[in-house]
This record gives structure tokens, C-alpha cells and sequence, in this order.
């Protein structure tokens, strides 16, 4: 059972050719409006490629009855969502031609995430996918911690501590220097093992004895939101059956490339099928 436990977003995605100067404004090419957020995105998509799956997550009174509440229902997803009286979180993601982003976020409901510390399970695997000081303090046997964006929020001493209790680290090119630069070494704090997401160059799998380059494959990028997510759920569905770090890399390289061909972070998400499928443009 993967436990993942964060955001559930509502996105409002725009694509423009540049970002507007101050007091300018852009002309929008694309807008689309998708289900969201980073912990949502990672079941939803773990659960299409046939894992079992829970959503421990946080959500506004406009959330139940919902079209999103009945699409992760639907797709198999446990829910575990506590409903406050807000609105649930809001991203609004713009992307330029060049596929950088910048985001605006509307926490809403999420201001609450502190909540979901009483609701942390003790079996499974769990994905922490957001971040908040309160967090270092979870105890968790197979702690997967994804910060986010929301890394900005820990000093030395909250990521010192969040780090003795994680067993696998999973961040993009910036988290992994903002970890850096706040602690050093990640191995010297308990991490057994990093899978560092680097966009178009693909992934590292780094331990203490070896790092595993990951190319990534080819693939008409739409929108790289909820990239990471779709590779971090395709790499722990197959870590669960104990694949090796080498296949589990290339499955979630393949996950990711589904996702980011369309706009939207759940839309695009594979079935095993098609991830296996295309994990064969490895032995090309």
C-alpha cells in the first residue's frame, strides 16, 4: 500500500509564449482547468498503473460531490480527505514557451496541513509530499519525502531532523540544492537514498556507493506540471514490487513522459501496459 499524503489542488494552467514585464500583460495561448496537487496526482496516477493506493489529504466544502471527489473515486484511490469550511487549494501555473514555470498559490483549505499529522499511517510506504516544520516529526518505517515548492519553509535543524526519519529522498535540481545548502551531505542525516529529477536530463539514483543515470525519453512536452509526481508514483509502484532501482528509474521515466505530452498533471497518466511499452525505447 503506498500512503500518499499532502496537497489535493484544483490547477488553472496557462501557457504563454513569455512572461509579462511588470505592469504588461501576455497573451494566453492555452488555459486549462485540472485536477491537482501534488499527493493527488501521485495516487491517482499509482493507482492507473494498478497499485494500491490512499489519499491522506485536506479539501474545502466545494470538494465533496465534486467532479475531482468522483474522479479519484472512481479510479480507485482510498480517500482519507477531511473537508474544512474554505475553499480547497487553488495553483494558477504559467507556463512560457520554454516550459518554465511560475506559480501562484491559493492554500485555502491547505492552510490547515498541519492537521494531517494525526492521520499518518503505520504501514505501507508513505510519499510525504508536502512540506511544513511540523513534518520533521514524523516516524514512519518507509518514509518517502518529496518537499515540493514547499521546501522553502525549513531551516537546518526541521530538514536535519526530517532527514533521520526519511528512507528515500525524491527532489527536482532545486529542492536538491536548497537541501544542500541547508545540510550538507543528505547521507551523513540518515537518507538511504536520493532520485534527483532533472526535467529534460532525465534522473539520478544516488546512494552512498553509486549513482544510476536515467536518460529521459523522448517526448512532445505540453506542460511539465506534475511531471515529478507521475515519476515519483511510477517509481515507488515499482520499487513496491521489488524491481531494481534501474527499472524502477526507466518505468517512472516512462509514467512522466505520458504525463507531461498532455496538459494537466492526471491527464495524461498511463496504464502499466503503456509505461512498460514504452520503457522499451531503452533497449533501442
Amino acid at each position: 500500500m503506498i500512503h500518499a499524503l499532502g496537497h489535493t489542488v484544483l490547477d488553472y494552467i496557462l501557457s504563454v509564449d513569455s512572461f509579462p514585464e511588470d505592469d504588461s500583460s501576455s497573451y494566453v495561448k492555452d488555459y486549462k482547468e485540472s485536477f491537482g496537487g501534488a499527493a493527488a496526482n501521485a495516487a491517482y496516477i499509482a493507482a492507473r498503473l494498478g497499485a494500491e493506493v490512499s489519499l491522506i489529504s485536506l479539501a474545502g466544502k466545494d470538494f465533496p460531490g465534486s467532479l475531482y471527489e468522483k474522479h479519484l473515486q472512481e479510479s480507485g484511490v482510498n480517500l482519507d480527505i477531511k473537508i474544512y469550511d474554505d475553499y480547497t487549494a487553488k495553483a494558477f501555473i504559467v507556463n512560457d514557451s520554454g516550459m518554465k514555470q511560475k506559480v501562484f498559490f491559493y492554500w485555502g483549505a491547505s492552510k490547515n496541513l498541519p492537521d494531517l499529522l494525526q492521520r499518518v499511517p503505520s504501514d505501507g510506504t508513505l510519499l510525504l509530499t508536502a512540506g511544513h516544520k511540523s513534518f520533521s516529526n514524523i516516524q514512519h518505517p518507509n518514509l518517502v519525502f518529496d518537499p515540493g515548492q514547499d521546501v522553502q519553509v525549513y531551516d537546518s535543524e526541521s530538514m536535519k531532523q526530517s532527514l533521520q526519519n526519511t528512507k528515500l529522498l525524491m527532489p527536482n535540481e532545486t529542492e536538491w540544492k536548497i537541501i544542500q545548502k541547508l545540510v550538507g551531505n543528505v547521507f551523513d542525516h540518515g537518507v538511504e537514498t536520493v532520485v534527483l529529477t532533472k526535467g529534460e536530463n532525465g534522473s539520478e539514483i544516488i546512494t552512498e556507493k553509486e549513482t544510476i543515470p536515467i536518460p529521459a525519453l523522448e517526448a512532445n512536452i505540453a506542460d511539465p506540471t506534475g511531471c515529478g509526481d507521475a515519476y515519483r508514483a511510477g517509481f515507488l509502484v515499482a520499487l513496491e514490487e521489488g524491481k531494481d532501482h534501474t527499472y524502477c528509474g526507466r518505468f517512472a521515466s516512462a509514467v512522466a513522459a505520458f504525463v507531461g505530452e498532455e496538459l494537466g498533471p492526471q491527464v495524461g497518466a498511463p496504464t502499466r501496459e503503456q509505461a512498460i511499452e514504452r520503457m522499451r525505447f531503452y533497449e533501442r
